[in-house]
């Protein structure tokens, strides 16, 4: 019976592995269903949960076969299903160029008040700074410039809830309707660099294009199709806004996806993730008080390497920053 047991464990933990590994097949097209949705806009960390109590049950009976399977297994959902990220694009991101830090910062309408944002801001010191939910449905709000006003110096481009602020000139602003009827757009400013022209875009990505998950009149299937529905559409008006672009360019904001799956492939398509590049560990932005997901992104077009990534503990919003320090080419891009 004990061998039994045994042999159970282990086809339990080699099941369990094969399934992981399936999973991390089907994450490439998992948008194509509403369940696969689902799990891929799920915290990675419920893969960990089986693994851990089958490799404690195989210490305790002392099943080393079982017992390694899980610890694989285990490692895997800790490093590639979460995300965890080492800094190997900081081996090629040297080259001569304009040092430039950024940061996207989703302030939650700055219900932690707007000093508690202008402080974040101040903490890091970045040159351009995105912001999103910086205003309540009142559009007509001044805390942008409220904002500005803590910061001494910097120049604000705002359009609804978006702001973009810099230490640099801001020599001309667009936008560009990501949804119809959703109020989400692209804020784009052209920023000056000591005569170098740098595009950067601001952006909010809608949730989904209509209901709530937890709306009895829509079912989990139907918000779930909404949530690729919606995304869908806003990342194809965004690359085709990149394409138009002669700058290089980077894109900020708040993208209301994890680092996985087809539209994150789609809107990283031509465009280094930050944190992926440079950063170290999970880069988890949402939410503040116990972060377990990236949903935040600075994304570094041609011309632009990325030296630095970082996400900094702060308290001033349900999201954390986003921070990079990126190095802008002096030739014009082609």
């Amino acid at each position: 019976m004990a061998h039994k047991r045994r042999d159970i464990l282990l086809i339990a933990s080699v099941s369990y592995a094969s399934l992981l590994g399936c999973w991390t097949v089907m994450i490439q097209s998992a948008e194509h269903s509403w369940l696969g949705t689902l799990l891929l806009y799920l915290p990675q960390h419920i893969w960990a949960v089986p693994p851990a109590i089958l490799g404690l049950t195989a210490f305790r009976v002392m099943n080393r076969r079982a017992m390694y399977w899980n610890i694989a297994a285990l490692s895997f959902v800790l490093v590639a299903l979460m995300g965890f990220c080492v800094p190997v694009g900081r081996l090629f991101a040297s080259g001569s160029g304009i040092s430039l830090r950024v940061m996207t910062f989703n302030v939650h309408h700055c219900s932690a008040g707007i000093e508690a944002v202008a402080n974040a801001v101040k903490r890091e010191n970045p040159d351009v700074v995105c912001f999103q939910e910086v205003s309540t449905g009142d559009w007509s709000s001044e805390i942008p410039q409220e904002l500005a006003n803590l910061l001494p110096g910097w120049k604000v481009a705002k359009f609804r809830s978006l702001a973009t602020l810099s230490k640099y000139p801001i020599v001309s602003q667009k936008v560009h309707e990501m949804q119809p009827r959703s109020g989400r757009v692209a804020l784009e400013t052209e920023i000056d660099l000591e005569g170098r022209q740098l595009a950067v875009l601001n952006t909010h990505l809608n949730t989904a294009k209509a209901g709530s998950l937890f709306h009895r009149s829509i079912s989990i299937q139907e918000y779930m199709r909404n949530v690729v529905d919606a995304k869908s559409f806003q990342v194809k008006i965004l690359m085709s806004v990149v394409r138009d672009q002669r700058s290089p360019v980077v894109i900020m904001g708040d993208f209301n996806n994890p680092p996985r799956g087809m539209l994150y492939h789609r809107f990283t398509s031509g465009f280094a993730d930050a944190f992926r590049c440079a950063g170290f560990g999970y880069g988890y932005t949402y939410k503040s008080s116990l972060p377990v997901m990236r949903i935040d992104y600075v994304l570094a077009g041609d011309g632009i390497k990325v030296k630095k990534a970082f996400v900094p503990r702060c308290a001033a919003s349900d999201h954390r920053p986003m921070v990079a320090d990126l190095v802008v080419a002096d030739s014009e891009r082609k």
